[in-house]
């Protein structure tokens, strides 16, 4: 890259011998970089694993990443959720209508939590057997 803005400049500064320089060492270094990449390829095909199958293990890497942070989150939520429903229960008011309210609503919210992270533990699964 260095190479083609020096040719670049040499160009705009018109200086004849500084051209045939840097467009030769630019031409040399796209050379050599597309006959890095024919060497991947080939290397590929010699194991029988094309660029696209490896990519295709990267983005499901990458998956499961993502499911498993979003997993990690959820636990938290369930953490946090459990500690305030502890909190409400134990409170000297949890027998008044609005902590009998407040705890069911928090119940609800950690029964839909829990369901959320069924949902993502068994797509973490379906995942990790997609490699």
């Amino acid at each position: 890259m260095k190479n083609t803005e020096q040719l670049f400049n040499a160009l705009i500064s018109n200086d004849e011998a500084q051209i045939q320089d840097f467009t030769s060492a630019a031409l040399d270094e796209k050379l050599r970089l597309a006959f890095d990449i024919r060497k991947v390829g080939l290397t590929a095909n010699i194991f029988n694993k094309t660029v696209s199958e490896s990519s295709d293990i990267d983005e499901n890497y990458e998956k499961a990443l993502r499911v498993k942070k979003a997993i990690s989150n959820t636990k938290t939520s369930i953490k946090a959720k459990q500690d305030t429903l502890t909190s409400y229960q134990q409170s000297p008011k949890a027998n008044t209508p609005e902590y009998r309210e407040k705890i069911a609503k928090v119940k609800e919210v950690l029964l839909d939590l829990r369901a959320q992270l069924q949902n993502q533990e068994a797509y973490l699964r379906k995942v990790q057997a997609e490699k």
